[in-house]
C-alpha cells in the first residue's frame, strides 16, 4: 500500500545522500582550488599522475598501471581523489591513513595492487606541493605526511562530513543481488507460474502412435 509519509521520508534520504555524494565532493573541491589560485598545483598532479601512467616498469607493475588507467573516470577525477585523500592530513601523521583513503577510490579488486598503486600515486606527486613527506623518525617510524593546502572551513566541513554515513531518515530497501525487494517477489512469482507450467505440461498424457 503506497504511503505518502513513507515515500517523503525516501526522497530526503536519497537527497541527503546525494548531498554527500564523491560527485559533490570534487565540485567542491575543484570551486574551492579556483578561489585559492591552487590550479598551478592541481596541473602539476596532473602532469605527474600522466608520467607515472606513461612509464615502463617491470611485467606486473605495467599491467597494474595498464588497469589504473581503465578504470579512472578521468585524470582530473584521480586527482580531486588524491587531493580528498590528503587534504586531511592538516598535521603530520602516518602516510598509511591516506593511502588507505586513496586505495579504496581506485577501483581494484586486489588490496594489495590498490595500496600499492595509491602509495606510488602519492610519491609520484610530492614535488606538486601538495603536501610534504616526511622519512621514518622525524615523527613516527614510518613515513608521514603533512597536506601544504588549506581549504575553507566550509570546504573541510563539507569533506569531514562526507566520511560519515548520513542519518538514516527511513529503514532501507532489502535488496537481493542489486535488485529491490518489490523486483525480487516479481521474479519469484514468474518462477513459481514458470515452475507450474512445466509440471502442468509433464503431466499431459503423452500421444501414442
Amino acid at each position: 500500500m503506497w504511503n505518502i509519509d513513507q515515500e517523503i521520508k525516501l526522497l530526503a534520504q536519497v537527497t541527503k545522500e546525494d548531498q554527500l555524494s564523491e560527485h559533490n565532493i570534487r565540485h567542491y573541491l575543484i570551486e574551492d582550488i579556483k578561489g585559492k589560485n591552487l590550479q598551478i598545483v592541481f596541473d602539476r598532479c596532473i602532469t605527474a599522475i600522466n608520467l607515472y601512467l606513461s612509464g615502463s616498469y617491470w611485467e606486473s607493475k605495467n599491467l597494474r598501471v595498464k588497469q589504473l588507467g581503465k578504470q579512472v573516470v578521468s585524470i582530473e577525477a584521480l586527482v580531486a581523489h588524491l587531493f580528498i585523500s590528503t587534504i586531511g592530513a592538516q598535521e603530520i601523521e602516518p602516510i598509511h591513513n591516506c593511502v588507505n583513503k586513496l586505495a579504496n577510490k581506485l577501483g581494484y579488486k586486489d588490496k594489495f595492487d590498490a595500496i600499492r598503486t595509491a602509495s606510488e600515486l602519492i610519491g609520484s606527486c610530492v614535488e606538486a606541493d601538495l603536501y610534504d613527506i616526511y622519512y621514518p623518525g622525524v615523527k613516527f617510524e614510518s613515513l608521514a605526511i603533512k597536506s601544504l593546502v588549506k581549504l575553507d572551513s566550509n570546504t573541510m566541513a563539507f569533506i569531514n562530513q562526507t566520511q560519515y554515513l548520513p542519518p538514516m531518515v527511513c529503514k532501507p530497501r532489502v535488496w537481493y543481488n542489486y535488485i529491490s525487494q518489490e523486483e525480487h517477489n516479481s521474479l519469484q512469482r514468474e518462477k513459481r507460474n514458470l515452475i507450474q507450467e512445466i509440471q502442468c505440461l509433464e503431466r499431459k498424457p503423452k500421444k501414442t502412435l
